[in-house]
């Protein structure tokens, strides 16, 4: 099955093949993931698939605490949330 999600194969391989056109962002739901899921696919998808930050919260409210952790991974690995 191909993947249409922001840190789907489909959308890492575009990246990987066109890194002077394309620029990954990565997407992570606070709701349906724990904080430490959140750090880790956003710890991999900076460092491993060359992503550039966060881009997609499935619709949560940045002031919602469940962000916190979106925050503290973006902080650390100084990439920006969009």
């Amino acid at each position: 099955a191909r993947s249409s999600a922001p840190n789907g194969p489909s959308t890492r391989k575009i990246v990987q093949a066109h890194p002077t056109r394309f620029v990954g962002f990565a997407g992570v739901d606070p709701i349906r993931q724990s904080s430490d899921e959140i750090s880790a696919t956003i710890t991999r998808a900076v460092r491993e698939w060359n992503f550039r930050g966060v881009g997609e919260l499935g619709g949560v409210d940045l002031l919602d605490p469940r962000c916190d952790a979106i925050f503290a991974a973006c902080a650390e690995l100084d990439v920006p949330l969009l």
